[in-house]
């Protein structure tokens, strides 16, 4: 099969192409949801657009969707139908290629191909996926033919590709003229360093080859071809011990690689395969391959709404990127049924400013989950958000009752009991809340502050010293200094 070396690159060339009409909403939004990996919400918008009755765009779409999800038999017959309505359609002539081949009907691949060329030869995608097709089964005259075609059409990716054709033919003067061209339309394009090193170094120029491996590997810490390239000219240029270390990496890389591949094997044969398809973001996770991890939990979504892990991740992947709006449109694109899921929703929620959703998510996750009191505290910090200090309390009391207590929600209510005057609770609760979190800094400096303002210093120079032991903060760790500094020159002066 050769979808991974073919179809991601081809669909995603061609997947907003189409007449020059615009689309309509439902059709654009769609598109741009399938770009970004969003599968499910792409397939409920063009689930819509096809009974709106826009057939041949909607059954478009539809394919490009099954086709990203590994539903290949699917994603063939929408292209069939979109075809059926408006057989003009060269996009779709095009993917449908690319998926026949995935299906091993490579004939009626090239057909196909064929048909998207003869109807717009100008479409660079066409020429540069024939070019693709005919490479891997040795037609290199064919391939040349096709990526300069491509090239002609205006797309400049085509000539990376006749420039890795050169390589392999040994035509190395041509393969630095393609290879320039492709470095000059996209200097950051890792593969054309690379092939550039390779040019370098079959002509025995090891210093250029270093130097074009080593940009690639910058660009790319995951190309592990590259790797192993640069640990070899290293190697051959009397860097024994520095190649080695690079090798030891190629291997690691080569390990990480070979796991992937495996997966996607396993999800050739059973796309819906939740958990191939978990295991395979984890591993891209790891890589630091942040966007195609995410495109795995959305496409594990589509299969599984209700999946909660592959949710969670989801969410936890987006917001620790910093798209909070992202984090929040996963973990709210199902019902809340699970407690983790409500907890974050609801702590997103509060980010974005809208307290009464966050409150109701977090009430709802206390039901679901009544033993846990870091929920209950964050309501509790909610009601203090909204001028209603009687229900935060309310709430740090219930989360101190809790199975899992929380020692957050005794630091605040303590601090609750400072505010109003009983300062007697609020040193029972911060040591309450030390008894739960010995390691608990924000809870010693509160009693070490309390204890100060009784005129207890001794106790607050001993709070203050565990402040010290607990916490690594530069400024609460300069207060805990110059207040120990000053209480034992008072001491030794009296």
């Amino acid at each position: 099969m050769i979808r991974r070396s073919i179809l991601p690159l081809t669909l995603a060339l061609c997947l907003a192409c189409g007449p020059s009409r615009q689309p309509p909403a439902e059709g654009a939004a769609a598109e741009r949801h399938l770009a970004e990996g969003r599968y499910g919400e792409a397939l409920a918008l063009l689930r819509e657009q096809l009974a709106s009755g826009d057939l041949p765009r909607a059954h478009a779409g539809l394919g490009n969707a099954h086709a990203r999800l590994g539903r290949l038999d699917s994603a063939a017959a929408h292209y069939q139908a979109s075809l059926s309505f408006d057989p003009r359609r060269v996009e779709v002539h095009h993917n449908l290629g690319v998926v026949l081949a995935d299906l091993g009907r490579f004939d009626e691949a090239v057909a196909a191909l064929e048909r998207a060329v003869d109807l717009d030869p100008g479409f660079a995608p066409s020429h540069l996926t024939l070019g693709l097709f005919s490479s891997k089964v040795g037609d290199y005259k064919g391939a040349e033919a096709a990526f300069r075609a491509a090239a002609d059409a205006g797309d400049p990716s085509a000539h990376r590709h006749l420039g890795g054709l050169y390589v392999r033919l040994g035509r190395y003067d041509d393969a630095d003229r393609e290879l320039e061209q492709a470095l000059k339309a996209d200097p950051r394009d890792a593969e054309s360093h690379r092939l550039r090193a390779v040019s370098l170094r079959s002509r025995g120029d090891l210093e250029g080859a270093a130097a074009s491996f080593s940009r690639a590997v910058e660009l790319d810490p995951n190309a592990h071809e590259a790797l192993f390239g640069l640990a070899n000219v290293r190697i051959a240029s009397g860097d024994t011990e520095g190649g080695s270390r690079l090798l030891e990496r190629y291997e690691q890389l080569r390990q990480g690689a070979g796991e992937v591949e495996q997966l996607r094997r396993r999800l050739d044969g059973r796309p819906g395969d939740v958990e191939a398809r978990m295991a395979l973001a984890g591993r891209l996770l790891r890589d630091g391959l942040e966007p195609e991890a995410a495109r795995q939990y959305e496409a594990v979504l589509a299969y599984d709404a209700g999946q909660v892990e592959a949710r969670l991740r989801l969410g936890r992947l987006y917001r620790d990127r910093g798209d909070t709006l992202r984090a929040l449109q996963a973990l709210s694109a199902a019902p809340v049924e699970d407690a983790r899921l409500a907890f974050f929703l609801g702590s997103l929620q509060l980010m974005h400013g809208d307290l009464e959703a966050g409150a109701a998510t977090l009430e709802r996750a206390a039901v679901l989950d009544p033993g846990r009191g870091e929920i209950l505290n964050n309501l509790g910090n909610v009601r203090l958000l909204q001028g209603n200090p009687e229900a935060a309390a309310a709430a740090f009391r219930r989360a101190l009752a809790a199975a899992a207590p929380s020692a957050q929600a005794a630091l605040n209510l303590g601090t609750l009991w400072g505010q109003a005057g009983r300062e007697d609770s609020a040193a029972a609760c911060y040591r309450l809340a030390l008894r739960i979190d010995p390691d608990l800094a924000a809870a010693h400096l509160a009693l070490a502050r309390l204890h100060d303002r009784g005129g207890r210093r001794g106790e607050a120079a001993a709070s203050y010293e565990r402040l010290l032991a607990a916490s690594p903060d530069p400024a609460l760790r300069e207060e805990a200094r110059v207040y120990l500094r000053r209480w034992r020159e008072r001491s030794g002066g009296g």
